[in-house]
């Protein structure tokens, strides 16, 4: 099973995803993931064993520089690696507007937070498959939670 991670910034964000992608390995053996992380923090994901493939984003370069960027081509670069592989699965672990604007450019079904549960108002619009994990608990909680919803196995 292969299986895409969209989880951007920040250092401490990244690192409360870990232990999730462990309880996957121990549910689903066989499972590998793939990582969109911002290029500034490329290594992080691969401190994962699980972790196969990092593709990077420059979303704050782009941001600066929207047309420049553009023009490049950068944009056009990143949608062609955020789309190579078919994944059997892909879920937001950000529930913000910068991954949810990535996970609007993946061509397939995501899956994410639902309404009240997004840390940011309009972001759970680009999943489909929506899950309804509580924000009163650690981030790490949460993340793990909404990881054993998507593939359906136990929570730990």
């Amino acid at each position: 099973m292969r299986v895409l991670i969209i989880k951007l910034t920040s250092m401490g964000d990244l690192m409360h995803a870990l232990p999730a992608l462990t309880d996957a390995v121990k549910a689903i053996p066989d499972i590998e993931f793939d990582w969109v992380v911002d290029k500034t923090f490329s290594e992080v994901p691969l401190w994962h064993p699980a972790v196969k493939n990092v593709i990077t984003t420059a979303h704050r370069q782009w941001k600066k520089n929207v047309i420049q960027s553009w023009r490049e081509g950068l944009f056009s670069q990143f949608n062609q690696k955020l789309n190579k592989h078919d994944y059997d699965l892909v879920i937001d672990l950000q529930n913000n507007m910068k991954s949810a604007t990535v996970s609007w450019l993946y061509k397939g079904d995501v899956h994410g937070f639902d309404k009240g549960y997004c840390r940011e108002r309009f972001a759970y619009k680009a999943y489909k498959h929506r899950y309804a994990i509580p924000e009163n608990q650690h981030a790490i909680k949460r993340i793990r939670q909404i990881l054993s919803q998507a593939l359906a196995y136990p929570s730990s």
